[in-house]
């Protein structure tokens, strides 16, 4: 998939969309709690929002990247290693919730987790192997088998796809191999550091592993969650203020390349201060949990919905990213009720079998 690059005669509905209606669309109806709740600190309909979010800053920073001139948007360029940080938090916090639960649920952790994400990987990819043929490129067989089994990137975008798909193995070697839930936490971010460590060894971009450390993060603070939420409440003006401070301090180190691991450390404290500040800030915005429930089909497909609006469509307007985003929403509904559905049959498959 070729990269794309494209300039707006000018990015005043990109500017509106990203400073004004999003925060205006998640912030609407917000409830601003005195006292801090556990039960619902980090309930499914908070997360389920904050998925919403972020998986919209993806979106905008995918498109700010590839923009000659991103203007106001360029904050966003750097915006993609936190928002990943906060989808690695949540995912590393639900699996470690749902296993808390329920005894059982390792037991079919590979079909009810990795292939409901692997399978409509391969859809997508092959997709998108179908469009470029039809559009007169060639490729060889092994690159098609290469591209739709996932093993090569076809969309440079989702690393993230294969990332999550390695750290949900971590998660279960981490869990099944030991009934200490310690030492579990302790292996999983063992297994992360020694990824982040393969991806430098491979030359990998940072994008691939900076975020990386919110993943075990999350399955830690899941795992400890009520002596963390007792320090996280007795301490909160503190402890906001620091993870604020420190995100800030860490982030400029960054940006200025003074040290190397303050972007792992950057996103870390990013994370906690996003966390920590939904506690009290509880947003109530039904879209944004709709859109949070299909985020996963949003990243899959949001690249290649832009590719056929920049081919097919007159983009040199800041105007077409309103029916862009209504389409990938409509687009990424109907793909999750395929998946839904494809994932039941193969539940029942399975559970005949």
């Amino acid at each position: 998939m070729p990269y794309m690059n494209f300039e707006f005669a000018n990015n005043y509905y990109l500017y509106i969309l990203a400073y004004m209606v999003v925060p205006a669309l998640f912030f609407f109806k917000a409830k601003v709690t005195r006292a801090l709740d556990i039960d619902s600190s980090m309930s499914k309909s908070s997360t389920d929002q904050l998925r919403g979010l972020f998986i919209v800053i993806m979106v905008i920073h995918h498109i700010s990247q590839r923009m000659a001139n991103p203007g106001l948007l360029t904050p966003f360029n750097d915006m993609g290693y936190y928002a990943v940080g906060i989808f690695f938090f949540l995912s590393g916090f639900g699996l470690t919730k749902s296993f808390t639960r329920k005894n059982t649920y390792l037991d079919k952790f590979f079909t009810k987790k990795i292939v409901k994400i692997y399978i409509p990987f391969v859809i997508v990819n092959t997709l998108t192997i179908i469009a470029i043929r039809m559009k007169g490129d060639d490729l060889s067989v092994l690159e098609i088998l290469g591209y739709s089994l996932s093993i090569k990137m076809i969309d440079t975008t989702q690393w993230f796809i294969v990332a999550i798909l390695i750290f949900y193995v971590f998660f279960w070697l981490s869990f099944i191999t030991t009934a200490n839930i310690v030492k579990s936490q302790i292996s999983i971010t063992v297994l992360v550091f020694l990824f982040i460590i393969s991806c430098k060894y491979l030359s990998l971009g940072g994008w691939w592993y900076i975020s990386s450390l919110c993943f075990p993060m999350g399955v830690i603070y899941a795992a400890n969650e009520k002596k963390l939420f007792e320090i996280i409440y007795n301490k909160y003006n503190f402890v906001i203020a620091l993870s604020l401070v420190l995100f800030i301090l860490t982030l400029v180190l960054f940006l200025k390349s003074i040290f190397p691991a303050m972007g792992l450390i950057s996103c870390v404290f990013f994370t906690l201060f996003i966390i920590v500040i939904s506690f009290k800030i509880l947003p109530c915005s039904k879209l944004f949990s709709m859109i949070g429930i299909i985020s996963m089909e949003i990243y899959m497909i949001h690249m290649k919905v832009l590719a056929l609006f920049i081919y097919f469509l007159p983009f040199d307007s800041s105007l077409i990213i309103i029916p862009y985003f209504i389409s990938l929403i409509i687009l990424s509904v109907y793909f999750n009720k395929l998946n839904n559905f494809i994932f039941n049959r193969l539940l029942r498959v399975k559970t005949a079998g």
